[in-house]
């Protein structure tokens, strides 16, 4: 959910299908999105029927940072565990994120929005929204 921001969901989705729209071009049958709610299906369990709670997103999650990758790590076991090492020591620290405040309603709104611009914009009929 961090990478769609709450209070501009519609930029969210056009920058969402600006980047992922080409991927689905000349799909044919089922096609869609799975939203990562957290890692857990406590939104679901958790859920009391209202539209204004507020969804258990984790807080203070560990994202680790990109680094360049090279390819297959080479050589035997501690060949490899030695490249390993070297490969995250050059990567960023890990920084902790928290994903923001979502209501189902704004689950809602986001899955909405999606699917409209999906239609609208990239002629994609019919996307299916999961999570």
């Amino acid at each position: 959910m961090y990478w769609f921001e709450q209070h501009d969901v519609q930029k969210s989705a056009n920058e969402f299908w600006d980047r992922f729209a080409p991927l689905l071009k000349g799909i044919t049958g089922w096609r869609g999105v799975i939203l990562n709610v957290g890692w857990t299906g406590d939104f679901l369990f958790d859920w009391q029927g209202h539209v204004a709670q507020r969804n258990p997103l984790p807080k203070n999650m560990t994202k680790y940072s990109w680094f360049k990758n090279n390819g297959m790590l080479l050589g035997n076991t501690s060949e490899r565990k030695e490249l390993w090492k070297a490969r995250f020591s050059v990567a960023d620290d890990p920084k902790a994120i928290s994903d923001e405040s979502w209501t189902y309603q704004d689950l809602a709104t986001l899955i909405k929005t999606l699917k409209t611009v999906a239609k609208k914009k990239y002629g994609l009929e019919d996307i299916m929204v999961g999570t």
